[in-house]
């Protein structure tokens, strides 16, 4: 009863940065189509602080994941792991450099106020919904340590003190 896509951004020369193949039209086109699923709520992740997103951008992220028929909208932080494939890219100079910090905490609180603004209700820290069907279920639950059975490609599980994450190769994933 529940799509939620880390969709991550709306803007295509981002999107091909994370390894995200769907270009902003498509991406756009698609969700317009899942979202005529009756009963389904249909939510997506935004995240601020990628490499090569200005405010501009982030901004016009925002506007986009608010102006589709969504139930809700996360938006997310990104987060570098030390040592990690992005943190180690951005320190042999072959990513982008990451926003500053204020400027990730100001994009923050623009798209915050930016969903408010056109009422969307806030129901956790990063966590927004425009309808009923969103209700925050999932995500109380998998804090509560609920089992999430994942299964789309890229779709991340945990259940009986094991996590895991489904890969991302469709053709691999559908093998």
């Amino acid at each position: 009863n529940r799509i939620s896509l880390g969709v991550q951004s709306f803007d295509t020369q981002v999107r091909r940065r994370l390894g995200r193949k769907a270009s902003r039209e498509e991406a756009i086109a698609k969700l317009t189509e899942l979202a005529q699923l009756e009963g389904v709520a249909l939510v997506v992740d935004l995240m601020y602080g990628l490499p090569g997103q200005d405010a501009e951008c982030w901004a016009r992220d925002v506007a986009t994941g608010a102006g589709l028929p969504l139930d809700g909208l996360d938006v997310y932080a990104l987060n570098v792991w030390p040592n990690g494939p992005l943190a180690q890219a951005i320190a042999g100079g072959k990513a982008l450099p990451l926003p500053a910090l204020a400027d990730q905490a100001r994009a923050y609180v623009e798209a915050g106020r930016a969903l408010r603004d056109q009422g969307w209700r806030q129901i956790s820290h990063a966590h927004y919904a425009r309808t009923p069907l969103e209700r925050n279920v999932y995500n109380r639950s998998v804090k509560e340590g609920a089992a999430c059975l994942a299964f789309g490609p890229g779709a991340g599980g945990n259940a009986h003190g094991l996590r895991w994450r489904n890969t991302s190769d469709l053709a691999l994933w559908e093998a």
